[in-house]
């Protein structure tokens, strides 16, 4: 038989244990939104395939990124908040479209409804919603992009609801062309495949709010072919919160951006750089991150692969960059702005961009740094 002080001791360390286990147990898996990307190129491409978000089967942060022809390494930054929060239910979700027509022509889906099953303990509680991402992926030949945008509809929820379904709406528009050397001739056919993901958060009426103010920001650019494009940042407008609620978090609920014809593209962001919320007034400031490039003058003789780079071409033009935010108030959790930084190297020549060769994968607890 054991000593009474061993005995003793081994209680109180099984003890200890069980009390880790069950505070473990109790921390909720985190929220991720997606607050957009900065990808780059170190010369200019064709689309065949872009893309960023997040994956919550394997609690992953996804970058895709394929050139066309010439072969090239992708440097991106990738931009999330994470919410801890015992009080927040999540469903994550994508909806696929297949965005196929003439080259030169505008393609348009809206009006798509994607019905959400959530769980009967979820029932009658405030809904809110917002994009997680996307995923561009050419199925015929690499374009050059003219017009590409999304949009998500936030649900209109009745918190006495009996439904177990909630409509999400969606809607999306693209353009593209192909009329240079690099591209295939005697060819007017776009395909692309866009898958959107989302988020859905719900939360009791009582402890979190949804304000009917959508804030958008719009930039208008143009550039030629001697003076490099200078990035900008332009803020969006402090929102004023409902309620003062303690916490606060924005999402993208739209982003568009649109050229005056056919680009190539070096390097583009799209999302939030960065958002403060004050909980005293209850104001959220937010600064945009809105940036298009065509071209570098570095870019024939510095880039990943030289052998390529040195056929890219200048080019002149004018477009515009605009997102859509949404912002959702609750009151008790944990925020916090996390980025992700990576590289890869795509080979060119055309190939298909399905295989996992387009594809970086970072485990969401691995960011590089806090804003």
């Amino acid at each position: 038989m054991l000593p009474h002080n061993q005995l003793l001791r081994i209680t109180l360390w099984v003890s200890q244990l069980f009390l880790c286990v069950q505070l473990f147990a109790q921390e909720p898996k985190p929220i991720y939104l997606w607050n957009g990307f900065q990808h780059e190129w170190t010369y200019n491409h064709r689309i065949n395939r872009i893309g960023n978000y997040y994956d919550d089967a394997t609690n992953e942060i996804v970058y895709t990124s394929a050139s066309g022809l010439g072969a090239d390494s992708t440097y991106f930054t990738s931009r999330f908040q994470k919410i801890t929060s015992q009080h927040l239910s999540v469903y994550y979700g994508k909806v696929r479209l297949e965005l196929e027509g003439k080259e030169g022509e505008t393609i348009s889906q809206s009006n798509i409804i994607e019905n959400i099953n959530i769980q009967p303990e979820d029932k009658g509680k405030k809904v809110w919603a917002c994009l997680n991402g996307f995923d561009l992926l050419s199925l015929r030949q690499a374009d050059k992009l003219e017009l590409f945008s999304m949009e998500l509809q936030i649900p209109e929820q009745e918190s006495t609801s009996d439904s177990l379904l909630v409509p999400l709406e969606f809607s999306a528009a693209f353009r593209a062309n192909c009329s240079t050397l690099e591209c295939a001739w005697f060819k007017n056919k776009v395909h692309y495949q866009l898958d959107i993901y989302y988020v859905l958060l719900l939360s009791d009426t009582d402890d979190c709010l949804v304000p009917e103010t959508n804030p958008s920001t719009t930039i208008h650019f143009e550039w030629d072919k001697e003076t490099e494009m200078a990035e900008e940042n332009p803020p969006i407008n402090i929102m004023k919160a409902e309620k003062a609620f303690p916490k606060s978090v924005l999402g993208l609920q739209a982003v568009f951006i649109e050229l005056d014809s056919e680009h190539w593209i070096k390097e583009w962001h799209w999302g939030i750089k960065e958002q403060k919320y004050s909980s005293i007034n209850s104001k959220m400031y937010c600064v945009s991150d809105l940036y298009f490039k065509e071209w570098s003058a570095r870019m024939k003789k510095q880039s990943a692969y030289p052998k390529h780079s040195r056929f890219s071409k200048r080019g002149g033009g004018d477009g515009q960059l605009k997102i859509k935010v949404g912002m959702f108030q609750f009151k008790e959790g944990k925020i916090e702005s996390m980025t992700y930084k990576g590289g890869m190297f795509w080979k060119g020549r055309n190939q298909s961009a399905t295989t996992e060769a387009a594809v970086s994968r970072m485990h969401a607890d691995t960011s590089t740094s806090n804003f």
